[in-house]
């Protein structure tokens, strides 16, 4: 039987995705696409909900691009990686099996323009503990209430000023020091860098001609 696909996946990216999407299937599902750069041993992983959008490089390979029903890539509470093969049907290193690999053959939704729109020079940079964020907002935002989380990030330190970013999430609000980063104007680099190599896997499914070559063993992604 012929592996279409396999990669490891290290994030719960299917959490990106719309689990009640019956208007569009491309919303419910997590779209694998070989990378420009690495194409045999890197794979792009992708999910939307129309409100968020997620993209993940992971290790492994892909012949062509599909999609994937977001049970496969459910790691539940399981911390080591996840890995997902495709082979005319899914399943992944917990057992989970699924008959609904499909070749995508229509490229919705379109990830690789919502990349490319990302991309820009201006942008307020702070780096911060994920688990601490994730702490805080369960602190502030409302259980039963549907408030949305409002983030600050200062710009300019007033005198007096700690330089924590602040939330706001209906009557209650919250702080979060950043982490300490010697260079955080490189992020905006970095970030820049990763949308557009995305873009341009994207735009190489599109446009086949337009594809990289692989680099030489040593050289810089």
């Amino acid at each position: 039987m012929t592996i279409h696909a396999n990669f490891t996946v290290k994030t719960n990216i299917e959490k990106a995705t719309d689990s009640d999407s019956f208007r569009y299937s491309g919303l419910n599902r997590v779209h694998i696409m070989p990378d420009s750069v690495y194409p045999r041993d890197r794979v792009h992983l992708s999910a939307t909900d129309g409100r968020c959008l997620a993209i993940n490089l992971a290790d492994g390979f892909t012949d062509d691009v599909y999609s994937a029903p977001r049970k496969l890539l459910n790691r539940g509470k399981v911390k080591r990686d996840l890995s997902v093969k495709l082979n005319g049907q899914c399943e992944n290193s917990k057992g989970v099996f699924s008959s609904g690999e499909e070749h995508d053959s229509v490229l919705y939704p379109n990830f690789g323009e919502v990349a490319k729109s990302a991309i820009g020079e201006k942008f307020a940079t702070v780096t911060l503990d994920p688990a601490i964020l994730i702490r805080l907002i369960d602190s502030v935002v409302p259980v039963a209430d549907d408030e949305p989380l409002t983030i600050q990030i200062p710009i300019d330190h007033e005198p007096g000023n700690s330089g924590a970013v602040r939330v706001l999430s209906g009557e209650n609000v919250g702080l979060i020091m950043p982490m300490t980063d010697s260079e955080p104007e490189r992020k905006t680099d970095e970030i820049n860098a990763k949308f557009r190599r995305f873009a341009n896997s994207w735009e190489a499914l599109e446009n086949p001609k337009h594809a990289r070559t692989e680099p030489k063993k040593g050289e810089s992604e």
